[in-house]
């Protein structure tokens, strides 16, 4: 007839048929995996004396619909709910003080998490892979972490720890002054085509950068020095990469099993070289391009090996749809490194020599283009164009 205050590992591993548990008052601690493998419980509602969810407590209880924690001061440890594809309720409470690795990754149907003030620990993967997830909410009384338009934070230092897995916006800007990015935090995410890193970002924790399935570009911001193994992995529509001119350390693992990469850009001198070179090998198919600038040193040493090796040169870019006339001008979009300038100049057909004008003098975006617009163009039925770096 005593109290029943701790329920011990693997106490109930593996029971299947397990639909209904009442967690006792007094209870302090739900060792390791305790409920691991019960397909068939509906759902936990924890009591406020509960300081303990050990390791895997809950992994793969794949019908938990919902979990509520009464304002129990608990630690969820690692991987303690992971799995659990039917939740789509989750309260911790007002007093959890800690969320370890995996605690609630996969859970394929929660949208919305609340981490309130109370909680000082959350691990980067906490929320990992959890497919519905668009929002994370922190509360204001926070320390620890903060949460911007959705995204969780660490506040000190100020870093990027979860971008949600199921947020649908096809791009995302940092906010200045994140310092860095946490590993997984851009975990299986489908919808995100594009990311742009502030100058403020110096840490790329591996993988920062995993399975997300619609990047196509990333720019690696100049105030990065060392891009570790696996800072980019599985993302396989990834077909250019953009390395900042303060890397002076690359892994070229830095893309991992992306195989559609094509054209990796530097905008420094030549970087010293980390392992195997044939990582960077997009498998079974024909290596990636290696461009840098003209000027930028080291370059002759070619340390790169069998890469294919050019200058990296403005382009008239067609991504965004081909050159023509917008409002009584002719126009198109110039692709080249970000801050570099360019000479956009024109001429007319069947001079010989060609007679070049220099139209403008030019300064490529942060996003590494912009939008050229000739309004004399109409004066002419015909006009040659060129674009050189300056």
């Amino acid at each position: 007839g005593g109290t029943i205050t701790s329920i011990g590992e693997k106490a109930f591993f593996d029971c299947k048929s397990l639909m209904f548990f009442s967690f006792p008052p007094g209870l302090t601690v739900i060792d390791r995996e305790a409920f691991t493998g019960c397909e068939s419980l509906s759902g936990a509602t924890l009591p406020v004396s509960l300081t303990t969810v050990g390791t895997a407590a809950f992994r793969d209880c794949r019908t938990l619909s919902s979990v509520i924690i009464n304002n129990a001061p608990v630690t969820i440890h690692e991987a303690a709910f992971a799995g659990c594809t039917g939740m789509e309720e989750l309260s911790l409470g007002s007093q959890a003080l800690s969320l370890g690795p995996h605690a609630f990754a996969r859970c394929a149907l929660v949208r919305q998490i609340r981490i309130p003030a109370s909680v000082q620990v959350v691990h980067s993967t906490s929320f990992t892979a959890c497919a519905s997830l668009d929002h994370l909410e922190v509360a204001p009384e926070n320390s620890a972490f903060v949460e911007i338009d959705g995204v969780l934070f660490g506040r000190q230092p100020f870093r990027l720890m979860t971008y949600p897995s199921g947020r649908a916006a096809p791009a995302y800007v940092l906010p200045e002054g994140t310092t860095a990015i946490e590993s997984f935090a851009f975990n299986q995410n489908p919808h995100l085509v594009s990311v742009s890193l502030p100058e403020s970002v110096v840490h790329l924790n591996s993988p920062a950068f995993s399975e997300c399935s619609a990047l196509a570009m990333l720019t690696i911001p100049d105030s990065v020095t060392v891009l570790n193994s696996w800072t980019v992995s599985t993302c396989i529509n990834l077909t250019h990469i953009t390395i900042g001119a303060g890397v002076t350390s690359f892994y070229p693992s830095v893309v991992y099993a992306s195989p559609n990469l094509r054209h990796a850009y530097f905008r420094g001198d030549q970087p010293g070289i980390e392992g195997d070179l044939s990582f960077f090998r997009p498998f079974g198919q024909s290596p990636v391009t290696i461009y840098h600038l003209p000027g930028s040193l080291g370059w002759e040493n070619n340390r790169f090996g069998w890469y294919n090796r050019s200058l990296w040169m403005p382009r008239i870019a067609d991504e965004s749809g081909p050159p023509g006339f917008q409002e009584d001008a002719f126009g198109f979009t110039i692709a080249y490194a970000a801050g570099q300038t360019v000479v956009v100049e024109a001429s007319i057909p069947g001079r010989d020599p060609l007679n070049w004008e220099r139209l403008a003098t030019l300064e490529i975006g942060p996003d590494g283009s912009l939008d050229f617009r000739d309004s004399q163009a109409k004066n002419h039925a015909t006009r040659l164009y060129r674009v050189r770096a300056e």
